[in-house]
């Protein structure tokens, strides 16, 4: 398990640098944002573990920030801390719903501490309800949320959204001839190749049990097909010993907005029917639009 992200959203770039430089020491990830407009999106894609919010901020303040994550995030949204310079904020954040309180300038142990716990327990969570337990993707549930979630923003934002499936060719037959160790390493590996060429922003998911997904925000269908490309050719590389034969998966896409492609589930059909011609155009290949 990683150290965990942490999003910074604060409007001093001094209280920036010095909250990044202290957190990436002590090994976490650290997205820095300075107002309230660049959080909302940095939280959908940088996927924090925790997000430290400044309260004080002109035009747009940290507890609309965070109502507004709140109401986009749902059940994911992450805990959060708030940062102030003023103690009378501390009862009325803890009351909100704030995991805790730092004083700027006051980053001692204790509250170092905190945050890595706080961290530490969220990513417990998350793997706990929202992660496959054989290849360490995303599961079904989380993909569907997700796909529903990303699929409103984009729309509501007029921002491209591509969908990637992929599944794995003659996966049964792969099973009946090595066995099911081999077939539940084979998927422990593919996981690893998504994982390696998917970028920060996209959400990887094992979709079903040989199928994998990749929710592609700000990607158009071109950007989405170079992708899934990379991820074909990538698993060319896999090799088991007594193995006959190239590991192959189909892969289909689809975009939005795209005409038939009006909520996420239609969305989620039609990449899964790209992918199942992708199946009968001859397999290991990727069909788009």
């Amino acid at each position: 398990m990683d150290a965990g992200r942490i999003l910074v959203v604060d409007d001093e770039q001094n209280a920036r640098i010095v909250l990044k430089k202290v957190l990436s020491r002590d090994g976490f990830e650290v997205t820095t944002v300075e107002n309230g407009e660049d959080g909302l999106k940095a939280i959908s894609v940088s996927r924090p573990d925790l997000v430290l919010m400044d309260i004080i901020m002109p035009d747009y303040n940290g507890r609309d920030v965070i109502a507004q994550m709140k109401q986009r995030e749902g059940e994911n949204m992450p805990p959060y801390i708030y940062l102030t310079v003023d103690p009378t904020h501390e009862r009325e954040g803890l009351e909100e719903g704030a995991d805790d309180y730092i004083y700027k300038g006051d980053m001692n142990s204790d509250k170092l501490q905190i945050i890595r716990l706080r961290v530490k327990n969220t990513m417990l969570v998350r793997n706990m309800l929202y992660k496959d337990g054989l290849t360490g993707l995303y599961n079904h549930g989380f993909f569907r949320n997700a796909l529903k979630r990303i699929h409103a923003e984009a729309a509501a934002q007029h921002d491209p959204l591509s969908l990637i499936i992929g599944d794995i060719d003659e996966f049964k037959s792969l099973n009946d001839v090595y066995g099911h160790s081999y077939g539940d390493r084979l998927l422990a590996e593919i996981a690893d190749v998504f994982r390696a060429v998917a970028r920060q922003s996209d959400v990887v998911s094992r979709y079903g049990g040989e199928e994998f997904a990749v929710i592609a925000p700000h990607t158009s269908g071109s950007e989405a097909t170079e992708i899934a490309e990379k991820l074909r050719r990538g698993l060319g590389g896999l090799s088991f010993a007594g193995q006959q034969g190239p590991v192959t998966m189909s892969f289909g896409i689809a975009k939005s907005p795209a005409e038939g492609c009006e909520d996420d589930a239609d969305m989620l059909r039609s990449a899964e029917d790209r992918m199942y011609l992708a199946k009968r155009s001859g397999k290991n290949r990727v069909v788009g639009e």
